[in-house]
């Protein structure tokens, strides 16, 4: 009988995927950001009046919804509004104080904005996810390492979706560590692998000789077109780990035996379901160091440290390690323009799934000459009112960090194929943005209802920043975040 493994939930390679913890998705206001995510600047030469609503290719989108209010009629009759042909609404002269502004079009994430007071706005509104059809597959090897058998040491490849700051706080596990499974066969026992984890042909030893052999990654990407690509180069000691493993160790004990020592970046033009590609992973090597300082932490708490390189607005993973309370420890870093993106969460939550284990804090800075991280509080569980608000622990902040925005975003809880299985997916279909941290977040009444069939996915996020004390609601978010702390509740 052959006993069957699951790799899914290692730490050492899943951890990889909290360098999202900030994505900042949907709609952008004032200055908006490209698809690439930089900022646009200005929208066009002459000023822009009343309320525009565009897509992320920057195109109007006619007769997008405007509702400005909690209400249809209320604070004036007429406040729920459709753009003409250009996107464009002209401001209502009843509009004369901050309210909740709502915008919806077919095909995108309806966004509400709070506190906003009368004015000439330019709104984006951020695609909604196409989840009822098989995803584009990419798959391939990855190429370029430098395989020594018997040596001890397991060489492995990570194929993976390069990041921006758009992607920090709507991340999923998915991906970076693939729901999908390779089975590979070790000593007669077959091991579920992710498929986007690749194992080159090596000889090892653990009692008896050992041949490990998965050449081949396959990801999924939800849309087609120019996508950048990760590929990781890494490695771990064979014996060492596997006999943490026998012995039931915790995954995210084995961190800090995994090292990434490099890796290569490219741009696939994605123009059909199936794409065959190789990828190298000797573009770049991760020789530099940063020293990283844990702050007194509680013993129910870990703390993750994550070296982050920065290809113009993307960004990977250079190395990951967990850092006890008090330690320093080394981090491998690109070179010195990096940052650290340091992780808090309950050590209950690392290897657990389902609602509520996503909590953490989070903190990203520039590598500097060292860094020392202060933690936001990570938020208790939220709750649901009888009346559908959702009400949230009132949270102080830390010395020095001010806290700016929030961001919430309520998801359909949906199934979408991948590599002939179903998987479960988070739809995001109403953002919300608010200044600082509020106890009790309400949706507006959309006219028609706000009804979501199905199961139902709502995060929230507090914003802080080491760096400035207020910002618009928009790109300035992201921008000047440093601080996250995070919670959610499914319904």
């Amino acid at each position: 009988m052959h006993l069957r493994t699951r790799l899914r939930n290692h730490w050492a390679l899943s951890i990889i995927g909290v360098i999202a913890t900030f994505n900042l998705a949907g709609c952008s206001q004032d200055k908006p950001t490209t698809p690439s995510g930089k900022l646009w600047g200005i929208f066009s030469p002459t000023a822009v009046t009343g309320i525009n609503i565009v897509g992320e290719d920057l195109q109007p989108l006619a007769g997008a919804q405007i509702l400005i209010g909690m209400e249809e009629g209320t604070p004036f009759a007429g406040n729920y509004m459709t753009a003409d042909a250009v996107g464009h609404i002209d401001l209502p002269t009843a509009w004369t104080d901050a309210q909740a502004v709502t915008i919806e079009a077919p095909g995108y994430v309806r966004a509400t904005y709070f506190a906003q007071a009368p004015g000439d706005r330019t709104y984006r509104l951020h695609k909604r996810s196409q989840t009822n059809t098989t995803q584009f597959e990419v798959s391939g090897t990855t190429t370029g390492h430098k395989i020594q058998d018997r040596d001890g040491i397991i060489d492995f490849g990570l194929v993976i979706p390069a990041m921006t700051r758009k992607d920090f706080l709507a991340f999923n596990i998915d991906a970076v560590i693939s729901p999908q499974f390779d089975v590979i066969s070790i000593l007669g026992q077959d091991a579920e692998v992710p498929s986007n984890l690749t194992f080159p042909k090596q000889k090892e030893s653990y009692i008896l000789p050992v041949t490990i052999d998965k050449p081949k990654y396959r990801t999924y990407f939800a849309e087609g077109g120019v996508q950048k690509v990760f590929a990781a180069r890494g490695r771990f000691p064979f014996k060492q780990v596997v006999d943490k493993l026998r012995n039931n160790a915790p995954m995210y004990e084995l961190v800090n035996d995994f090292t990434i020592s490099g890796g290569g970046l490219k741009d696939l033009n994605i123009t059909k379901s199936s794409t065959q590609m190789d990828l190298s992973v000797t573009d770049m090597d991760f020789k530099n160091k940063v020293n990283i300082t844990a702050p007194a932490i509680a013993g129910d708490e870990t703390m993750i440290a994550v070296g982050v390189a920065h290809f113009n607005e993307y960004m990977v993973p250079t190395d990951v390690k967990v850092v006890k309370s008090g330690q320093k420890q080394s981090l491998a870093t690109l070179d010195s323009t990096g940052s650290v993106l340091s992780v808090l969460k309950k050590s209950k939550d690392l290897d657990a799934s389902g609602p509520g284990t996503d909590r953490l804090s989070a903190v990203l800075v520039p590598v500097g000459n060292g860094v020392t991280p202060q933690f936001l509080p990570i938020m208790a569980d939220p709750a649901m009112a009888a009346n559908g608000d959702l009400l949230l622990q009132k949270m102080n902040s830390i010395p020095g960090v001010n806290a700016i925005a929030t961001y919430a975003v309520v998801s359909q809880v949906l199934q979408t194929a991948q590599g002939g299985a179903s998987v479960l997916v988070n739809s995001s279909y109403w953002e919300m943005y608010a200044p600082q941290w509020p106890e009790t977040l309400s949706l507006p009444t959309w006219p028609g209802g706000n009804h979501l069939p199905g199961r139902k996915h709502w995060e929230v996020n507090f914003l802080g920043s080491l760096n400035v004390s207020t910002v618009d609601l928009g790109p300035a978010m992201i921008n000047n975040a440093t601080h996250v702390t995070h919670t959610s509740l499914d319904f």
